[in-house]
């Protein structure tokens, strides 16, 4: 009996009608330049998602990234004093789709976990002198996206969404030997609901 009266209360939560028809659009971005000798490093992000209530307490939602790295300046020439100009560019799109349980619903913070999963695109471009090479896009496989954040309400319709999301991801080696690591998203966005 107890297994049956659990089983239903599971299904009656994940059937019911959702407790608002509200939808979630959040714009969210960065820019940061910083330089070194001989080199100007410059990274822009920018995202978007949508997302809906599937009940008073959890969100099912998309997001959509991009990100560009760029790395420029002046570096010495092989076997030479002689210094060329280079341009290194990295441009990373992402698409994730989670889902968002709120862990409290307050007046004004509304903390909150997510999960789900990530597709990643790499494309790379380098530059020395006048020589230039463009790498195929590199798609990764789908891999888990976790994180937690908070919600600053600022008025009925608008919140300011801090959040901190990881994935798994890749580094390599100058000898081509392929590491795991984490990709890690810090990320402040505007959400607006209707």
């Amino acid at each position: 009996m107890r297994t049956y009266a659990a089983a239903l209360v599971a299904c009656t939560a994940l059937t019911a009608i959702p407790a608002r028809a509200v939808i979630y659009f959040s714009i969210g971005g960065s820019a940061s330049q910083n330089n070194v000798p001989l080199s100007t490093y410059n990274s822009v992000a920018g995202s978007g998602s949508i997302a809906f209530d599937l009940g008073r307490y959890v969100r099912l939602g998309y997001t959509h990234r991009q990100e560009y790295q760029t790395t420029e300046g002046w570096t010495k020439e092989d076997n030479s004093d002689n210094y060329i100009e280079f341009f290194n560019l990295t441009h990373v799109t992402s698409n994730s789709v989670d889902l968002t349980v709120i862990l409290y619903e307050g007046e004004l913070f509304v903390p909150y976990l997510l999960g789900g999963g990530v597709l990643k695109t790499y494309r790379f471009e380098n530059r020395k002198a006048d020589i230039r090479e463009k790498s195929d896009p590199l798609t990764m496989p789908p891999v888990p996206n976790l994180g937690a954040g908070v919600g600053i309400r600022l008025n009925r319709d608008f919140t300011l969404k801090l959040s901190y999301v990881a994935s798994p991801g890749y580094t390599s080696e100058p000898n081509g030997e392929i590491k795991g690591t984490w990709d890690k998203y810090t990320t402040l966005q505007l959400s607006y609901q209707i």
